[in-house]
């Protein structure tokens, strides 16, 4: 894989901060419309986000905060209950696998993974059961927010007033052939100049899984999405030039560029649907909020 990976484990902090688990005995703390909050509830959840982002995560410090988020994520779970919104098993199983995965990749395989869960006195179950709630939740949203809309007048005004943001960066298509070895890149590179297919020695040698049967095909890219020694000779080459071997943390590369796009403006039909998508969501979002403040103030909420 050669994009940059970013060291961020995951966006569950959003799933964690908007989904419970049933009370199960133990001290309580709150009450949300006489639904129970106890010590060990919310000792579990810190003991969720420590395991997430593989840190300790202070009982003193964030206790407060994560109990105003249980709180807030009983009472919405309650009002999707009173609205009747229903999420299918299928969908919360999709959502869940994509989350176990991004856990086995984050503790470096199932054995590591399953042994801290031990650890901690965690079951994977928990998660599938968490990730349920926040799919309830979601729907919750969608169903309040369906009606919110955003004018196409909104949208002009949007992209008059911000052309900065429309500026489509430089871009590059290219493919490559990745392999561990220098001197395999280098007779791969004779070959090439031999005139055999860049496309099948890709097939053939690239130990870049995600587009070797492509023929190594990355598709377009812009500055800053690939490792900075590939992406500086990617964009010094011209269209249809093969690179020298490009060394780089993954192996050895055999660049070829297939098509450049200069920087321009986008123009509003191009960027519609993006300022249409990003105002709808911010509209959504502060009505929504607007919903959670207003259900809080007409609940029946207590601290113990």
């Amino acid at each position: 894989m050669i994009k940059v990976a970013k060291t961020v484990i995951i966006l569950v902090i959003a799933a964690l901060m908007l989904s419970g688990c049933a009370s199960n005995g133990g001290t309580v703390i709150a009450t949300v419309n006489e639904e129970e909050i106890t010590e060990e509830e919310l000792n579990k959840r810190l003991e969720k986000l420590s395991f997430i982002y593989q840190m300790d995560i202070d009982r003193d410090l964030y206790g407060e905060e994560m109990l105003d988020q249980l709180i807030e994520e009983k009472l919405l779970l309650q009002k999707a209950e009173e609205k009747g919104v229903i999420v299918g098993e299928e969908e919360v199983e999709v959502q869940y696998s994509e989350f176990e995965s991004m856990l086995v990749t984050s503790y470096s395989g199932e054995e590591e993974l399953k042994n801290e869960l031990d650890q901690r006195d965690l079951d994977l179950d928990d998660f599938r059961n968490l990730i349920g709630k926040l799919a309830v939740i979601s729907g919750l949203i969608d169903e309040v927010t369906k009606d919110i809309t955003v004018s196409e007048q909104e949208i002009k005004d949007y992209y008059d007033e911000n052309p900065e943001e429309f500026v489509a960066p430089e871009s590059v298509e290219a493919s490559h052939i990745l392999v561990e070895e220098r001197a395999l890149a280098e007779e791969i590179l004779e070959k090439l100049d031999d005139s055999e297919s860049f496309s099948d020695l890709a097939k053939e040698h690239s130990i870049d899984t995600q587009n070797k049967d492509d023929g190594g095909h990355l598709g377009y890219f812009t500055y800053g999405e690939m490792v900075p020694e590939f992406e500086q000779v990617a964009f010094d080459l011209e269209i249809d030039q093969i690179s020298e071997v490009v060394a780089t943390d993954f192996g050895y590369h055999i660049i070829k560029v297939t098509d450049r796009v200069p920087e321009k403006m986008l123009t509003f039909n191009e960027a519609e649907d993006f300022i249409r998508d990003r105002l709808l969501l911010s509209a959504q979002e502060d009505y929504f909020q607007n919903y959670v403040e207003e259900a809080k103030t007409e609940a029946d909420i207590a601290r113990t």
